[in-house]
């Protein structure tokens, strides 16, 4: 669904009752004041993100938007974590396995996150951690190029089946959207630079295979039901 605004101000006669009746997916938004970091955020989405504070009302803190995201203890993930809670985005929980990730990398958000130890390829885990869930940023992954290439049946597990876990699980507990971070080695050796994002999908390593079958999943997902899935392609991130 696309994002849709409700301005909501308490004393409206607006109850949670109300809000039950918005469509699965929704985003709703509780003021129009956009900050930077949300509007850098939506950029890196491609959507529209409607910021959810309390209500105020019967529903109280119950009302925030639900975020999962998959490799939060990761570098990447991390400072996502960071700025969802610092920009009061909605209740967050992280789901890594510490294979990579550290939970130190969230130190300073500790008591301000849900932290669950363990891997997306357990699907009811997967399926527990969703349930009720409006957004996930999917980032768990085996993401370093060397380490790919020495274990190719661990990253095409992790990186390709992973996230199809992720993606069906979200579809079968209804939630909203999903954003996949994979990465500009789907485009293998490019011809030009600066890559053009409708260059070919030539990927030339284990990994940037593993991260162009994450892709497809998406798409196969997306013709399939109303959950709205999103890519982005990281490159060089430091």
């Amino acid at each position: 669904h696309d994002a849709l605004p409700i301005s909501f101000t308490p004393g409206t006669g607006l109850s949670p009752d109300y809000f039950r009746r918005i469509p699965p997916g929704s985003v709703f938004a509780h003021t129009k004041k956009r900050s930077r970091p949300l509007k850098a955020l939506e950029k890196s989405c491609f959507v529209t993100i409607f910021e959810l504070r309390s209500v105020n009302c019967d529903g109280g803190e119950d009302w925030k938007l639900r975020i999962l995201v998959t490799g939060g203890a990761g570098f990447i993930g991390g400072h996502l974590v960071r700025a969802l809670v610092r920009e009061g985005r909605g209740f967050v929980t992280v789901l890594d396995n510490l294979h990579r990730g550290r939970w130190d990398t969230l130190n300073d958000v500790r008591g301000q996150v849900r932290f669950v130890e363990g891997d997306i390829l357990n699907e009811r885990l997967v399926r527990e951690v969703s349930r009720g869930v409006h957004v996930i940023f999917h980032l768990a992954a085996q993401s370093r190029v060397m380490t790919a290439a020495a274990d190719s049946g661990y990253t095409s597990s992790v990186n390709a089946n992973g996230t199809r876990v992720v993606l069906e699980v979200a579809a079968a507990e209804g939630v909203g959207r999903v954003v996949f971070t994979s990465s500009r080695e789907v485009y293998g050796d490019p011809r030009e630079l600066p890559v053009s994002e409708t260059a070919p999908i030539a990927p030339k390593n284990v990994y940037g295979i593993s991260k162009a079958e994450g892709e497809k999943h998406c798409r196969a997902l997306a013709n399939r039901i109303n959950t709205d899935r999103k890519s982005t392609r990281l490159n060089s991130s430091h």
